[in-house]
């Protein structure tokens, strides 16, 4: 029943290979400084998809305008992945994959807010060639606990799921996901260090806080504006007192950063899988071998 967190590896240019990622970026033109835009026009810059708030446009820089000319939307699709929202989604047709190189040592990988039927993670060191090359199936069968469940009911899939086990190695690391004949979509894609937090105890609280709209019109009929939702999370870890400045160390240098919280559960490792940060820190340090930490934390959306 371990505990671990994956910080994040902040994405570059430099990180994303263009001949293996396979989502183009095509959703507006790249913006060109000589270029006269008019109202409405979109353009990218810097991943960022920029919409004209004026007419004959030209010379203004949308990375360091201050709203008068250019309206900051959302990042392109390509770099969805890496924006730090779940709600916001890269989607294409069938498969998409995502081609990292990195000089650090890559140990964990996260994706939230997925739906594929299948993940494919390979990692292609640089001195030792492929160290890691597995195929996951994205059914999650964990509400299957008999026979009448296991012929009659719903298939459902995973939508957020990690590698935990990747070789620490610097190297390339190829993401990709697959669903022929459908849509594919992720909401964020995750890989960094992976830290060791300890043991979760057993049974912790979650929480699920909506963000939807409810309320009756003038004849009294609700209706409903659906919002996203956020989970959270509060388990308890057992954890070497030994250890217990340094993880209170790293994880308040994570106060309000994208991180990774991954929980094994009853029936799998990684059952419960948090895109967030922390709201609430409480550490009962005792003089023997081992402490509780309790987190409280808050997932993005």
């Amino acid at each position: 029943m371990s505990a671990r967190i994956i910080i994040p590896l902040t994405m570059t240019d430099s990180n994303l290979i263009e001949g293996g990622t396979t989502i183009p970026e095509d959703d507006a033109p790249a913006w060109d400084v000589g270029t006269e835009y008019a109202e409405n026009d979109t353009v990218i810059r810097n991943h960022v998809i920029y919409i004209s708030l004026i007419a004959a446009n030209t010379g203004n820089d949308p990375a360091t305008d201050d709203g008068t000319n250019w309206f900051k939307g959302l990042a392109t699709n390509r770099w969805k992945a890496f924006d730090g929202y779940l709600q916001d989604a890269a989607v294409q047709a069938d498969s998409m994959a995502w081609q990292i190189e990195t000089a650090d040592l890559i140990n964990g990988v996260a994706l939230l807010a997925l739906e594929a039927a299948t993940v494919r993670v390979v990692l292609d060191s640089h001195d030792d060639g492929v160290v890691y090359d597995q195929s996951f199936e994205m059914a999650d069968e964990s509400h299957i606990t008999d026979y009448d469940l296991w012929f009659f009911a719903p298939q459902i899939r995973a939508t957020d799921f990690a590698v935990t086990d990747l070789p620490p190695y610097p190297g390339t690391l190829t993401v990709t996901l697959a669903d022929a004949g459908n849509t594919v979509k992720l909401g964020q894609l995750s890989l960094g260090s992976e830290i060791d937090l300890g043991i979760t105890l057993n049974g912790f609280d979650q929480d699920l806080e909506i963000f939807s709209d409810k309320g009756p019109d003038q004849f009294g009929r609700v209706s409903a504006v659906k919002r996203a939702s956020s989970d959270i999370l509060e388990p308890r870890v057992k954890i070497l007192t030994a250890r217990v400045p340094y993880l209170r160390s790293i994880l308040k240098k994570r106060e309000a950063l994208p991180t990774v919280y991954l929980f094994d559960g009853p029936t799998r490792d990684n059952e419960y899988i948090a895109f967030g940060d922390f709201e609430r820190l409480r550490t009962n340090t005792a003089y023997g071998l081992y402490s509780d930490m309790t987190i409280t934390i808050r997932e993005f959306v």
